[in-house]
């Protein structure tokens, strides 16, 4: 049996908007079959459905009744088509046994979010075909969910500029005027998302002769479904998300309320971008309760929004300098230089010139310049010349020279000299007096020179292991003989030297290297 599958490399299935999709088509043939081509569909479609009434004249007794249909609603916001073999024309064959077609599509950034609601959907589909000419079409579909996040850093910035609403009314009593009332309500914005909490202020002067009861606050958001067939139709589903209250104002009164806005956190926020059968809106409404037969006074903030990433000021505020740079201008501004430069200066530097400008050389450096410039010296050295200058010495060394410079010595050594000179010669000169490596005609290692108190300058040579001796801390005898100390008797014979763990003991010191 011949068949058709979408596999997709997200095994989730779901998607953010300006993501990309990737998968393959695998087809399946029992047989060389014709076709005129394999396409995906790429599809985002909005539905809505609900039962309504209308009336009709029934031609039996020519009276008018009410019938039940069936209202309806269907909007692509966008269909993508991609060819992955053929075309919409024409035929040609594929082999028999298991294609693959492998895919990639990018979403776009303005598109809705996936929406299930009580009378309708916004969906995202996945649609194979293998066209086949004068026979039933191969097919297979998928459904996939897109998280497209409303995102105030790409909308407007006066959404983030405070706002207020106002209104006023004349209190009349059984046709008497009894004064004014005003309400005004102040926003730091009108950009919200959920889990945010917004102070704002009620602005309530009562000028009149009637008191204001109750301050009623309402935060609302209201769905509109919206069908077309067979006729225009919509329905609203309102959800009052925060209500609350505090007390009134009497007559002849003013008062501020510090009041906050807090937004539940898992509050659904829909996004409708770009549909037709779908709105959602957001409401903040504050109503004065009057005494009386007064009827009261409402004031509405009704262009508030609610996303899901808050504005961010530092990414949305314009750079302070331009680019590209304009003429004369920097970007960003060097300090004490341009770009491109001003006159006087070029980039690359001429023959003698300077960007930036350094002070009394130039780069590159001309002959027998300097950058910088040494005290006393240039780059690239002259003959017999060094960077940094040394003092009585050069880089590279000329002959005889040095760097750095020993005292009393050379480098690379000359014959008979050392580096650093130790107290003789390197290579030595042939000579015996201790303190040349490697030893002319001797041993190696060369005399001892005692480095660390209580040690003999030169150590015995090592005999046979003889009895062991008795610990330092309870013979002080052998301790003094080991130390080379006056008390050890002239005829005694000498004792092996002390272990390192014995010397470490008394005298905290490390043992001398062999």
């Amino acid at each position: 049996m011949s068949q058709v599958r979408i596999c997709l490399e997200n095994y989730s299935g779901t998607y953010y908007a300006g993501s990309e999709i990737r998968g393959r088509l695998e087809c399946y043939f029992d047989e060389e079959t014709t076709v005129r081509g394999i396409k995906l569909e790429i599809i985002c479609r909005e539905h809505n459905e609900w039962t309504g009434t209308e009336e009709y004249k029934d031609p039996t007794d020519n009276s008018t009744k009410t019938r039940h249909i069936t209202l309806t609603g269907d909007h692509d916001v966008f269909h993508v088509k991609q060819m992955l073999f053929g075309s919409e024309s024409g035929s040609r064959e594929v082999s028999r046994g298991r294609q693959v077609y492998p895919f990639s599509y990018h979403l776009p950034y303005d598109i809705p979010s996936s929406y299930h609601g009580p009378h309708g959907s916004i969906t995202f589909k996945l649609k194979a075909v293998v066209d086949r000419p004068m026979r039933v079409d191969y097919e297979d579909k998928f459904i996939f969910n897109v998280i497209s996040p409303i995102d105030f850093n790409r909308l407007s910035k006066d959404l983030q500029e405070m706002t207020s609403y106002s209104d006023e009314k004349t209190v009349c009593c059984w046709c008497c005027q009894g004064g004014n009332i005003s309400v005004e309500i102040e926003l730091p914005k009108i950009a919200f998302i959920p889990g945010e909490t917004v102070p704002f202020k009620i602005n309530v002067t009562n000028l009149s002769n009637t008191n204001v009861e109750n301050i009623k606050i309402k935060f609302r958001k209201t769905v509109t479904f919206r069908v077309t067939d067979p006729h225009i139709e919509t329905k609203e589903d309102v959800d009052d998300i925060l209500s609350f209250g505090d007390h009134g104002v009497g007559a002849h009164g003013q008062h501020t309320f510090d009041l906050t806005l807090a937004i539940p956190p898992g509050l659904e926020v829909p996004n409708f971008t770009r549909c037709d059968l779908f709105k959602v809106e957001y409401l903040l409404k504050v109503t004065a309760e009057m005494a009386s037969c007064t009827m009261d006074l409402d004031v509405e903030a009704w262009d508030v929004q609610l996303g899901h990433i808050q504005y961010a000021e530092a990414t949305t505020h314009p750079p302070t300098h331009s680019y590209p740079p304009p003429s004369g201008g920097a970007y960003p501004p060097p300090s004490g230089g341009t770009y491109p430069p001003p006159s006087g200066g070029t980039y690359p530097p001429p023959s003698g010139g300077t960007y930036p400008p350094p002070s009394g050389g130039a780069y590159p450096p001309p002959s027998g310049g300097t950058y910088p410039p040494p005290s006393g010296g240039t780059y690239p050295p002259p003959s017999g010349g060094a960077y940094p200058p040394p003092s009585g010495g050069a880089y590279p060394p000329p002959s005889g020279g040095a760097y750095p410079p020993p005292s009393g010595g050379a480098y690379p050594p000359p014959p008979g000299g050392a580096y650093p000179p130790p107290a003789g010669g390197y290579p030595p000169a042939g000579g015996t007096s201790p303190g040349f490596y490697p030893p002319p005609g001797g041993s190696y290692p060369g005399p001892y020179t005692p480095q660390f108190p209580g040690y003999p300058s030169n150590p015995p040579e090592k005999t046979s292991p003889g009895p062991p001796s008795a610990p330092m801390d309870d013979n002080p005898k052998a301790r003094e003989a080991a130390m080379g100390g006056p008390s050890a008797p002239s005829s005694a014979p000498e004792a092996p030297p002390p272990t390192y763990s014995e010397v470490q003991q008394s005298a905290n010191l490390p043992y001398p290297p062999k």
